[in-house]
C-alpha cells in the first residue's frame, strides 16, 4: 500500500511538473496538432492516477495508453 501511495505521489508530481513547464512556454511556440495522438488514452490514465487510491487499479487504462503509443512507433 505504501508503494502505491508513493507511485501515485510520483505520478502527481510528474503531471504538475509538465503543467508548469508547458505554462512557461509561449503559446505561439508550442505547435501541436488539434488533438494529440493518444490524447484520450493519456487523459484517462492521468484521471485514473489522480482519482484512485490504489494506482494498481489503473492497469487497464495504462495498458490502453501503452498500446496506443506503441502503434505510433
Amino acid at each position: 500500500m505504501i508503494a502505491a501511495a508513493a507511485e501515485k505521489a510520483a505520478a502527481d508530481a510528474l503531471a504538475k511538473a509538465v503543467e508548469r513547464v508547458e505554462a512557461k512556454l509561449p503559446a505561439n511556440e508550442v505547435k501541436r496538432p488539434a488533438e494529440l495522438p493518444c490524447g484520450a488514452e493519456r487523459a484517462a490514465t492521468l484521471k485514473c492516477y489522480k482519482s484512485e487510491a490504489d494506482v494498481l487499479q489503473c492497469g487497464a487504462v495504462v495498458d490502453a495508453f501503452a498500446a496506443c503509443a506503441a502503434r505510433l512507433l
